[in-house]
């Protein structure tokens, strides 16, 4: 008889989310994680376009997060946006994790709207969605985020 051995995904872990260290180096950033992974991603990755002001040479960190200063300000960079950008196979359970929560979602939606017995274009309509826009959210195709395009 053989035991069958189950093994944890490592962002399950605490040693996968922690930054252990940071810093910047030309346009890029090295971040090395307590489980000793070391990667680097470009600034321009980081950030929304629109954040141009930030000092990337007086970049910190903290346990789950970059902080950069931007003016009076600070902006942070979770943890787990450093991972989605570069390591593909925590993206795709990323991915998928969000697909899935979108389907939940979507059924959970349409079940409140048939148990009143409303169809979809009194709803749709009060929150400026088409129904056919708000099918799709119900079907789990589509986000409010998504372009209506």
């Amino acid at each position: 008889m053989s035991a069958t051995v189950v093994r944890q995904a490592p962002w399950n872990t605490r040693a996968y989310a922690r930054i252990a260290e940071a810093t910047h180096d030309q346009g890029s950033v090295v971040v090395r994680f307590e489980d000793g992974a070391r990667v680097t991603v470009g600034t321009d990755r980081l950030v929304p376009s629109r954040r141009t002001s930030l000092d990337w040479d007086r970049l910190r960190w903290a346990a789950y997060e970059l902080v950069v200063p931007n003016g009076n300000e600070e902006f942070e960079i979770p943890w787990d946006v450093v991972r989605v950008l570069t390591d593909p196979v925590f993206d795709a359970h990323r991915a998928q994790a969000a697909t899935e929560q979108r389907t939940r979602l979507g059924q959970r939606i349409r079940t409140l709207r048939q148990d009143r017995g409303v169809t979809a274009p009194d709803p749709a309509s009060r929150i400026g969605l088409t129904a056919a826009d708000l099918e799709r959210i119900e079907a789990g195709e589509s986000t409010l985020d998504d372009p209506p395009f």
